[in-house]
C-alpha cells in the first residue's frame, strides 16, 4: 500500500498538530489516552518510525517544520545508508530562533532510537560544556523522557544519554577542556 512506501511518505507533508485552547500545538500523546492511541493513530508504528518527520509528529510533542524536517531527513539518509554515494558532510544553517537546536535534539533522539539495538555513539561538540552543551543535552533529555517510546532511555553523568546500546555524549571544545577519547560511530556534531 502507498502508506508503507517510506519514500512517498517522506515527501508527503505531515498534517499539523491540533491546537488545544490555551496550550498551542501539542503532541498526539496529550490528545489521546495511551490505551486508545493505537486505535486513533493513522498509520503503522513501523512507518511512523521510518521517517523523522513522522517520528517528530507522533512521538516528541514538538513537530518539526518542513524547513527543519528536510535537512534532518537528508542527514538521516546519509547516516542510515552509508553505502549510497551521497555527501556525508552536512551543515545546518538557520537564522536565530529558527529551531536548529530543536532539529538537532530530535535528530539525535531519532538516531538513538534507530540504533538502540545495534549500538553506536553520537558525539556533540559545543564551545563550552556549561551552559551550551548542557542546554542541548537537557533539550534532548526533555524530548526522550516525555515520549512513551523512548522513556527507557537513561542519562548518565549529565552529559551522556543512553538509548539501549546507543549513546549521545556532549563535550566541550573550549581551550583547556579534555574531550579526548570520544568516538562518533553514528554522528559527529559541531554545534
Amino acid at each position: 500500500p502507498p502508506e508503507r512506501d517510506l519514500a512517498a511518505l517522506a515527501r508527503r507533508q505531515v498534517p499539523p498538530v491540533p491546537a488545544v485552547a490555551g496550550r498551542g500545538a501539542v503532541g498526539l500523546w496529550s490528545l489521546y489516552p495511551r490505551r486508545e492511541l493505537h486505535r486513533n493513530m493513522p498509520m503503522d508504528l513501523r512507518v511512523a518510525l521510518g521517517d523523522i518527520g513522522l517520528f517528530s509528529h507522533f512521538f516528541t510533542g514538538f513537530v518539526l517544520r518542513d524547513y527543519q524536517a528536510a535537512p534532518a531527513r537528508a542527514i538521516v539518509e546519509a547516516v542510515l545508508d552509508p553505502d549510497r554515494s551521497i555527501d556525508r558532510t552536512s551543515a545546518l544553517v538557520f537564522s536565530r530562533q529558527a529551531g536548529k537546536d530543536e532539529t538537532l535534539a530530535q535528530l539525535i533522539a531519532y538516531l538513538l532510537l534507530r540504533h538502540s539495538r545495534a549500538g553506536g555513539s553520537i558525539v556533540v561538540c559545543a564551545p563550552t560544556l556549561r551552559p551550551q552543551a548542557m542546554i542541548s543535552a537537557d533539550r534532548l533529555w526533555d524530548r526522550v523522557s516525555t515520549s512513551p517510546i523512548t522513556k527507557r532511555f537513561s542519562r548518565r553523568n549529565g552529559a551522556t544519554i543512553h538509548g539501549g546500546r546507543a549513546r549521545a555524549t556532549y563535550v566541550s571544545l573550549a581551550p583547556g577542556s579534555n574531550a579526548r577519547g570520544q568516538t562518533a560511530s553514528i554522528l559527529l556534531v559541531g554545534n
